[in-house]
């Protein structure tokens, strides 16, 4: 399961990034990888999606957050 398969207010856990550069990005955005995150909002189209984690917003392209495997929480 990838990061754009969740819908709004699903919560999941990352497991892993396909690319290095991507996971740098996301550090140097503050996502904390041992916290959840939680979709917001997603574009249609295609577009950007809205991920909370540790109380913060992060926009990602969707074509990087098909890089992103996940565990979803029940």
């Amino acid at each position: 399961m990838v990061l754009t398969d969740l819908k709004r207010q699903e919560k999941a856990m990352i497991l892993r990034i396909r690319d290095g550069e991507l996971t740098k990005q996301l550090m140097t955005l503050g996502l904390d990888f041992s916290m959840p995150v939680e979709m917001k909002y997603k574009a249609p189209f295609k577009g950007p999606i809205c991920i909370k984690n540790n109380k913060k917003f992060i926009f990602i392209r969707a074509r990087d957050a098909r890089e992103i495997a996940i565990a979803e929480m029940s």
